[in-house]
Order: C-alpha cells, then sequence, then structure tokens
C-alpha cells in the first residue's frame, strides 16, 4: 500500500514538473535534484543512526518506499519548490515558502509512520525543514553564481 501511494505521487510530481514554465537551467534543475538528494540521504541516515536502538528491519516494500521518497519525491519537490520561487515577487514568494514548508512538513509527518524508525518532535522536523530549504536555496545561488563566471547559462 505505501509503495502504490509513493509510485502514485512520484508519477503526479513528475506530471507537474512536466507542465511548468521552467525558470532554472537544466544544469542547475539537475544540481539541485543531486545535492539535495545526497543532503536527504546524509539526514536521514544521521536520524536514523541516532535512532537505531528499536529499529526493525523493513519489508521489501517498505525498504523501496524509503528509496522512492527519499531519492525522488523529496529532491523532486525541492526541484518544484525552486521553480515556485524563482524570479517572484516577494509576497509571492513569502507566500510559497510557507506553502512548500507546509507541504514539505506535511508530506514527512505522514511518511514516517511508514518508514521511518522513531518520531522526531515537531519543532526538530521544522527547524530542520526551513534550514533544509535554506540550504539547497543557497547552493542553488552559488551554482547559478559560478556558472554565470565560466560564462556557462
Amino acid at each position: 500500500m505505501i509503495l502504490a501511494a509513493n509510485i502514485c505521487l512520484l508519477w503526479a510530481e513528475i506530471g507537474w514538473f512536466l507542465c511548468i514554465r521552467k525558470s532554472l537551467s537544466s544544469k542547475q534543475m539537475l544540481f539541485v535534484f543531486m545535492s539535495s538528494s545526497i543532503v536527504l540521504m546524509l539526514l536521514f541516515n544521521a536520524t536514523g543512526l541516532l535512532m537505531n536502538s528499536d529499529h526493525k528491519p523493513y519489508s521489501v516494500p517498505e525498504f523501496l518506499a524509503l528509496l522512492i521518497n527519499r531519492n525522488g519525491i523529496l529532491p523532486l519537490l525541492t526541484v518544484l519548490y525552486l521553480l515556485a520561487v524563482q524570479n517572484r515577487k516577494i509576497w509571492r514568494r513569502r507566500f510559497t515558502n510557507v506553502l512548500f514548508l507546509f507541504i514539505f512538513d506535511a508530506y514527512l509527518f505522514i511518511e514516517k509512520h511508514f518508514v521511518q524508525m522513531d518520531t522526531l518532535s515537531w519543532p526538530i522536523w521544522l527547524t530542520g525543514s526551513i534550514l533544509y530549504l535554506f540550504f539547497i536555496r543557497f547552493l542553488s545561488y552559488v551554482f547559478a553564481q559560478m556558472s554565470d563566471c565560466n560564462g556557462e547559462v
């Protein structure tokens, strides 16, 4: 059941991604996708390692759902976030920040019941989500500046 839900959600995100106008270059979107995937792997592994005391082995569908979640859904949601924030007015940027923070945290809250070992308190999730989005925006900005300095677009 959880695997089917994750596959359907990934399919919906891919459809959303294909239908929207892209304001970032394909290299920048690929960089954001890969770097967010790596950051999420490190974060999930670090929190899992800290809570390893009552770890239960995953079934095959739970493990595949975790991989789809960590390496597909959340990085693509991050790319969609950056596409929504890019070149917007300040009030739309604030609204988009709050909307994606709510979507991101709501998804993490629901998903942790299926594939996470233990629950973290909501202030930790909220703070971690805010720091994660700021960090990815910073990485995207640095990548854009470096590609502009090299004469690439």
